[in-house]
């Protein structure tokens, strides 16, 4: 679990400077942003970076996949408070499938249909949403193709 932490964490930071590099301002903004093991009882739900272009700033949710999970399933599962607070703040949610280096990019203005589990072993019992992702949709990991669809996003966001 740890090892899957410090990775996410190198990912985010590297993705991150990438995205100030194409011209977003971006910066780490979740509990965790200090890189320190946190209490379960200091782990939130809040999201991992704020990205700003124009004067205009959604939070960005960013999610890896290391094990191909999502494209073999066509599923998404996030812990349902997780999944809430991303409607709440209509943030960016970036899923990223290492495996195939792809991509996905959900703006929650409108959350995208989910099926809740009240019970989900995978994530210690704890209630998800599981969404739906049609794996053709997927996007190739790029810098430049990623960071015009956040720029679009951004600036069609009211």
């Amino acid at each position: 679990m740890r090892g899957d932490l410090v990775a996410s964490w190198i990912f985010e930071d590297s993705l991150v400077r990438a995205l100030s590099d194409g011209g977003l301002q971006s910066s780490l903004t979740g509990a965790d942003r200090n890189r320190r093991l946190l209490p379960s009882s200091n782990v939130s739900a809040s999201c991992d970076s704020m990205i700003t272009c124009a004067g205009k700033s959604r939070s960005l949710e960013i999610m890896c996949d290391y094990t191909g999970h999502w494209e073999r399933t066509g599923k998404i599962d996030l812990r349902d408070d997780k999944f809430q607070k991303l409607a709440r703040e209509n943030a960016l949610f970036l899923g990223i499938c290492t495996k195939s280096r792809k991509y996905v990019l959900l703006d929650f203005t409108t959350p995208p249909a989910a099926t809740f589990i009240p019970q989900h072993i995978p994530y210690g019992s704890k209630p998800v949403q599981s969404i739906e992702v049609d794996p053709k949709a997927m996007k190739k990991f790029l810098m430049p193709p990623l960071i015009a669809d956040l720029k679009r996003m951004l600036q069609t966001a009211s």
